[in-house]
């Protein structure tokens, strides 16, 4: 009985915290770009806008407020000293693309815009044509090696192709949770999980977690979560899920096991699968040295 009852205490407190994360700040408009073939190359990228300012962000002439954890002061200057043919504006964002070829604005993102390259060792830029952002999530592509430059220019143009983003979207979360279980499931042959009752309470769990987890990164990038400060932030959800986990494997993977083994077995599992999860989802996506330096505070 008293374990029905704190079951249904953590599903209840679950459903409560995500009920306030949702009411806190509902999906917003993203814009995503993936940049192909930059080959090791150091590059920075932004989007234009044709506003002077949109929604928090604005240009240099309004207010100043490089942020220099994201790039170095001349980077920052390279861009707010672009002239666009077209009369478009930076807004102060920029991404660092040497470790991940993408990047997202995912906060109030400009509708109308110019994709905007820049290789500061060779202090060249690419710049695409007007572009339009018709979907709520919308996820486009550019092709680094077809950046065409006019001799004696240092600003060469590039195309930007739709992507259809919801295909990308759901073929991404896919790839995560067969990751997490392959992860997970070779770890639980470790702790000499093997019975399909074992396996099938893992999958289930891993699953659902999952769909958890997924919802509360979206609200953590929504709230201004981004760069680092999402894969840090990331590690403490994932701690929750570990947390989650543990009481579930306890309650359910504990008994299709035949209750034979301690508590702390299941506990130790949980935070280990998780863990290795983690790490090796920042090794797929190289930030794995750059996240455990924010998580040990190096600099």
């Amino acid at each position: 009985m008293k374990r029905k009852y704190l079951v249904w205490c953590a599903v209840l407190l679950f459903a409560v915290s995500i009920s306030v994360a949702l009411a806190d700040t509902g999906p917003k408009p993203a814009v995503s770009v993936i940049v192909k073939n930059l080959g090791g190359a150091k590059c920075y990228a932004t989007l234009l806008s044709e506003r002077e300012q949109y929604g928090p962000y604005c240009t240099t002439e309004i207010e100043k407020r490089w942020d220099e954890m994201r790039a170095e002061t001349a980077v920052w200057e390279a861009f707010a000293a672009y002239k666009d043919p077209d009369g478009f504006f930076f807004l102060q964002e920029l991404w660092d693309l040497r470790y991940v070829p993408k990047y997202a604005w995912e906060y109030h993102p400009p509708r109308i815009f110019k994709v905007l390259l820049y290789w500061p060792d060779e202090g060249r830029f690419a710049v695409s044509e007007i572009t339009e952002a018709k979907d709520f999530y919308s996820l486009f592509e550019v092709d680094a090696s077809e950046v065409r430059f006019a001799d004696g220019s240092n600003i060469g143009t590039i195309a930007v192709k739709p992507v259809d983003s919801y295909s990308y979207r759901i073929w991404a979360f896919v790839s995560r949770v067969l990751i997490t279980l392959a992860v997970e499931l070779l770890i639980a042959l470790a702790f000499l999980f093997r019975t399909k009752r074992e396996w099938l309470v893992i999958i289930a769990t891993n699953i659902l977690t999952q769909i958890a987890l997924g919802i509360f990164a979206t609200i953590s990038v929504v709230q201004g979560g981004r760069d680092m400060q999402f894969f840090v932030t990331l590690a403490f959800l994932e701690l929750g899920v570990a947390i989650i986990e543990a009481v579930v494997y306890i309650l359910f993977l504990r008994k299709a096991s035949g209750k034979k083994r301690g508590l702390w077995v299941y506990v130790v599992y949980a935070l280990v699968a998780n863990a290795a999860s983690y790490f090796v989802g920042l090794w797929i996506d190289g930030r794995l040295v750059e996240s455990l330096k924010m998580l040990l505070f190096m600099d």
